[in-house]
């Protein structure tokens, strides 16, 4: 069971959603899948070829035991088929929302960057302005926020 959360988040009037790292690892074995998948059908369709094959070489009797073999199987070629479109398109769709999500992961590792700067900068007391505001820029709110990162 996934621990993480997914986070779907409006940002500039379009919905990001930040999927945890167990969940690409997934994808990536679904995709992995999808491709033993895929050479399972190509198995299955070599398989059936070769019954086409051998076909006319059997008496009449053991034809007809054979076509509805032949037809069982193109029918689990025709529904494993069908899965890994389904799955294809859904690790395609997934792949896509990965990139939009790493494109704002990295929007928002570089504010995160500024934010620090501009943090550290006022958590040094070299940079403290005294006088009347003296009690607004001292730094306090500062360091407490990079003390509270740090743990």
């Amino acid at each position: 069971m996934i621990k993480e959360k997914i986070i779907r988040e409006k940002i500039d009037g379009e919905w990001v959603v930040t999927v945890p790292e167990v969940v690409l690892k997934r994808l990536l074995e679904q995709s992995e899948e999808v491709k033993s998948q895929q050479a399972e059908i190509d198995s299955l369709s070599m398989a059936h070829d070769n019954m086409a094959r051998e076909l006319s070489l059997f008496k009449e009797k053991d034809k007809h035991e054979l076509i509805k073999n032949l037809i069982a199987r193109n029918r689990e070629v025709s529904k494993l088929r069908d899965v890994i479109r389904q799955n294809s398109e859904r690790v395609q769709e997934l792949e896509d929302k990965l990139t939009r999500i790493r494109f704002v992961n990295n929007d928002y590792d570089k504010q995160n960057k500024r934010y620090r700067e501009a943090l550290e900068f006022y958590a040094d007391e070299d940079n403290w302005v005294y006088g009347k505001v003296q009690h607004i820029v001292r730094g306090e709110k500062a360091r407490e926020a990079l003390e509270e990162e740090e743990k």
